[in-house]
């Protein structure tokens, strides 16, 4: 074939180029100019409609022809077709030929992400009276934040109001791009598979996979394949459609499918334009304790030890150095490094974690401790762990020695040795399952064995019922107990529950019936009425709670076993974003001062759930935003006058962890009236005429009878309308009076 191109390269050199209808691959396309060799062939084309074809013709031959760069069309494994009578080409191509289309099941969020500047203060108080005696204690936090970050600090009052504890202090900055965070003051350190986490003050810096929600971290199936025309493919996860998207020829891929973790069978269901339909099934194993290919985890930190946690406000101990990383050797090896600097000893770990197909992922760990007094020390963990769709099981064991030492450890605090743990459960419906699960504990002051069954039963009307069996060893020390409960929605938010419970050891038996409303999003009122017994002695408890925009508000009275106790609470915050200042509901999450013009009494929708209703001024505190994801916040059109002029009452904002944003809605009060015109004798002004209000740059046109709509209008003031048609020209006043309803009439006014 690459002679016959030469050869018609040649030849085309004094062919004329036929303007051509092309359909490539069954896909049409705009004239095209295609080159014939004589007598019949080969067939060229220019360079760049082939490669607006979607052909990849990085190997193919390029030829100089009448001043501009053609290639040979078989050469590229083409069949041409010319139908002469109709000015039109049939070109089919090998679908390999095509550039590969790579697909993302999952987008990026292009939202840019707001940072304000403002702050926030968070409430909980309670008061308790309990047999005379009366106890007051409540938890705060406030916050600052801005461009640079996020400042915390929370504090814990107790003994009415006399003792003041704090809790942490910290800044913070989240990173969306680099997906970090800085912390520097109180925090947490990670945990990893040796060595639990603690709490200290110093420095930490770690990937925070919470600043960009919509990543996919563990390792997704990869789907494959070619399309010969252009084509819909549909991604079935579990029978449920999780993507769709149309392809050209040629082959694709798709990545970051949205498979939850644990086995599952995906379905690939391709249809062409003639309504053929192909399935392909890929079955999947997705374990979330792996991270995909290429892809690291990590935590470094460095700082004091916190002593007497929630005691004692500023109690420090050891300086320690810790740092974690993880890493996604390929889409099924996962390799864990932790190491760790103490005061008088060090520690080193790591685990690796691997899939196994349809077994699922094993964990390998292990270190070792090193310190002057204890010497060397070591610690063992083998686990394994398998999430199915219905059934899921795992087990892990955990050997330390006597003289292991890592951050955890305290003196004159219970030493841990041997931890065993298993659990295994099964659904076959989703009407019912059964699980079990057992915990296995030595430390320094014994051995506790924690073992439990469970069955849950979903029957008529979304009535769920559960049964169980515990049990609990701690040295010879035994207690087993049977409990029962069943759940019964009565409606959108009430419902019915009762639980039963019977302890063998001691005979005891618990029961109670509870009956309440639950609270919604938005202002609303609920309760609870709880009345039961233990061992002939009875309990009740009573309580009712209201929400609103400015927190919650409940009371409470009980009586458990003679002792009688009444309380009152109130949880909410005070919101601070661009001078505006709100009280609020607890704010726990990202929040947006929501302005709706001045309007009052307008719903607000966060993520389509009504949450607020603006004030006299038009605001309204939406609370609990996702950090780091574009969340929809919109107003209700029918609560806007009909002054209100606005496009879309809907917009998406994206904040950092724990900020606020003072954001205004794209609408405005436009006061506008229908103007009923006349001249001086009484005749209507000229239909056509054009009327400009004055301090206003929009044109006005007059209709018949003198009707003009006019908007801009201001309630108590008096304006000018200018009337001109030609040569033609007049003046008239307007006076709005302040109870007039805008779109109303006004008039006949007369042009002077």
């Amino acid at each position: 074939m690459g002679v016959a191109c030469e050869r018609g390269a040649r030849a085309a050199q004094d062919a004329e180029v036929l303007p051509l209808e092309v359909v490539v691959n069954s896909r049409a396309y705009e004239p095209t100019s295609i080159l014939v060799a004589p007598p019949s062939g080969p067939h060229f084309a220019r360079t760049e409609d082939v490669i607006a074809w979607g052909i990849s013709p990085l190997e193919a031959t390029v030829y100089k022809i009448k001043d501009a760069t053609w290639l040979c069309l078989e050469a590229l494994g083409a069949e041409v077709t010319i139908d002469m009578a109709r000015l039109a080409a049939e070109i089919e191509f090998d679908p390999r030929a095509f550039r590969p289309q790579d697909l993302e099941a999952v987008r990026e969020d292009t939202l840019a992400v707001t940072r304000s500047s403002g702050g926030f203060l968070n409430y909980d108080i309670r008061a308790d009276r309990t047999d005379g005696d009366t106890s007051v204690e409540s938890t705060w936090e406030g916050g600052l934040f801005g461009r640079y970050g996020l400042l915390t600090s929370s504090a814990l009052t107790e003994e009415r109001g006399h003792t003041t504890t704090r809790l942490d202090t910290a800044w913070r900055y989240d990173d969306e791009n680099s997906v970090t965070s800085w912390v520097i003051g109180d925090t947490l350190s990670r945990s990893s598979t040796v060595t639990p986490s603690v709490r200290m003050a110093g420095v930490q810096f770690a990937r925070n996979f919470a600043n960009r929600p919509l990543m996919i971290t563990y390792p997704t199936p990869l789907v494959q394949g070619t399309a010969v025309v252009p084509s819909t493919i549909d991604i079935l996860v579990n029978n449920a459609r999780t993507y769709s998207a149309a392809v050209a020829p040629g082959p694709y891929s798709i990545t970051d499918l949205p498979v939850p973790s644990g086995v599952a069978d995906v379905r690939i269901v391709t249809r062409d334009l003639l309504g053929r339909e192909t399935v392909q099934v890929v079955p999947f194993i997705g374990e979330e304790e792996l991270l995909r290919k290429g892809l690291s985890d990590f935590s470094y930190e460095a700082g004091w030890l916190r002593d007497e946690y929630g005691v004692k406000s500023n109690e420090y101990d050891d300086f320690v150095a810790l740092g974690t990383h993880r890493y996604g050797v390929t889409d099924r090896v996962t390799l864990s490094a932790h190491a760790e600097l103490l005061d008088a000893a060090e520690a080193l770990g790591g685990a690796i974690q691997f899939a196994v197909p349809l077994f699922g992922v094993v964990t390998l760990g292990g270190g070792a401790s090193s310190s002057p007094d204890e010497g060397t020390g070591h610690i063992t963990v083998i686990g394994f762990s398998r999430h199915g769709r219905r059934l899921q099981m795992g087990a892990s064991v955990e050997r330390r020695s006597d003289n292991f030492i890592d951050v955890s450890v305290e003196p004159g605090i219970a030493r841990l040795h041997d931890r065993d743990r298993a659990f295994i459960s099964w659904s076959s419906t989703a009407r019912w399952s059964l699980g079990a699960q057992a915990t296995r504990t030595i430390d320094t002051q014994g051995e506790v064995i924690i073992a439990s069954i469970v069955a849950n039963l979903s029957l008529f009307r979304n009535v769920s019922l559960t049964f169980g069996v515990s049990r609990i060893d701690v040295d010879a020390d035994r207690q087993t107990a049977a409990s029962a409960f069943v759940s019964m929605p009565l409606g959108s938010r009430d419902y019915l529950s009762m639980t039963a419970e019977h302890i063998r050891q001691t005979g005891s038996d618990t029961w109670s019936a509870q009956y309440g409303r639950n609270l919604l999003e938005s202002d609303s009122a609920g309760y609870d009425a709880l009345f039961g017994g233990t061992d002939g002695e009875q309990r009740w408890l009573l309580r009712a709670e209201y929400q609103n925009s400015a927190g919650l508000f409940g009371v409470e009275a009980q009586e458990t076993q003679d002792f009688e106790s009444q309380s009152v609470y109130a949880r909410g915050g005070v919101a601070v974003a661009g001078g505006a200042l709100k009280l609020s509901r607890y704010l726990d999450s990202s929040f947006a001062i929501l302005k709706v013009a001045d309007f009052p009494d307008v719903d607000v929708y966060s993520n389509n759930q009504l949450v607020a209703r603006t004030d006299r001024n038009g605001e309204a505190v939406v609370p609990h935003l996702t950090p780091f994801l574009s969340n929809s916040v919109s107003f209700e059109p029918d609560d806007i006058p009909a002054e209100g002029v606005f496009e879309d009452n809907r917009a998406l904002l994206k904040l950092p962890y724990g900020m606020g944003s003072f954001y205004r809605m794209d609408i405005r009060r436009e006061l506008s009236a229908t103007l009923v015109l006349v001249q001086h004798d009484g005749t209507p002004v000229p239909a056509g005429a054009q009327g400009l209000l004055e301090g206003n740059t929009q044109t006005f046109y007059i209709g018949s009878d003198g009707r003009a709509f006019v908007s801009g209008l201001a309630r108590g003031a008096t304006q000018t309308l200018h009337v001109s048609a030609g040569p033609y020209s007049c003046k008239v006043a307007i006076h709005v009076p302040e109870d007039f309803t805008s779109a109303s009439t006004l008039g006949p006014l007369t042009c002077e």
